[in-house]
């Protein structure tokens, strides 16, 4: 264990829970303390059952500590530093109860930022506006061949794919979206971008810990542009 106060609270907890089990170590105590026999014998219980809650304390405080400070809550460190001015730009304070994550506000619209690491280390950045249609940009080379999606077009390093290719069509003779993505597709860690009847997602394979902020706003962006011209 890395964290020396975790150990200790933890040690320190064990030996009071310890010493809150015999009757002879608490009656003791209590005798060195100058209390009279009939008043060890009324206290007792009430100093092990202290003693036991201040033990249990100790050993709980400790194991937070020490899974604050675990090799994977380290290894979030730098994205926690990474990512606290945009969340800060945003009033949110970063929860790092499963991941890294926080909720921005574009236009009054939610768009959750999350950072997930282990098996599968990606940002995501997402927002529960449904789409009137199901979209799919992606890279060419990822595009399942199997798919209901059809090709509707592209743009540098991408296509978009779409069930009904006629409507979608329309969305590529707007040119700020296929700037957009064009931009965003430059970066090599972005997976791809859906907007469907679940909302918009931007997948980014887990970028360098100076980018995070930098992606994320590029998330931020891509959401709220797809939720006006597909919302």
């Amino acid at each position: 264990m890395r964290n020396p106060l975790a150990l200790s609270l933890l040690v320190v907890g064990i030996l009071v829970l310890l010493a809150a089990l015999p009757d002879t170590v608490v009656m003791g105590a209590l005798r060195l303390a100058g209390l009279e026999e009939n008043q060890i014998l009324s206290t007792t219980p009430v100093v092990r059952v202290a003693t036991a809650v201040t033990g249990f304390g100790m050993l709980v405080v400790g194991l937070v500590i020490a899974f604050a400070t675990s090799p994977l809550g380290e290894a979030m460190e730098p994205y926690r530093r990474g990512l606290q001015r945009l969340a800060t730009e945003h009033g949110q304070a970063l929860d790092m109860a499963q991941g890294l994550s926080f909720v921005a506000l574009r236009d009054g619209v939610p768009v959750a930022v999350e950072v997930h690491a282990g098996r599968s280390p990606r940002l995501t950045v997402r927002s529960a506006v449904k789409g009137r249609q199901a979209l799919a940009f992606v890279r060419p080379a990822d595009a399942p061949p199997d798919s209901k999606a059809l090709r509707v077009g592209g743009g540098s390093g991408w296509e978009l794919r779409a069930e009904l290719p006629a409507i979608a069509r329309a969305l590529l003779n707007d040119p700020s979206l296929l700037a957009l993505m064009d931009r965003a597709f430059d970066v090599d860690t972005l997976v791809g971008v859906i907007h469907d009847v679940d909302g918009v997602e931007i997948t980014y394979q887990l970028p360098d810990p100076g980018d995070v902020e930098r992606r994320a706003r590029d998330g931020i962006e891509i959401a709220s542009y797809l939720r006006r011209v597909n919302g």
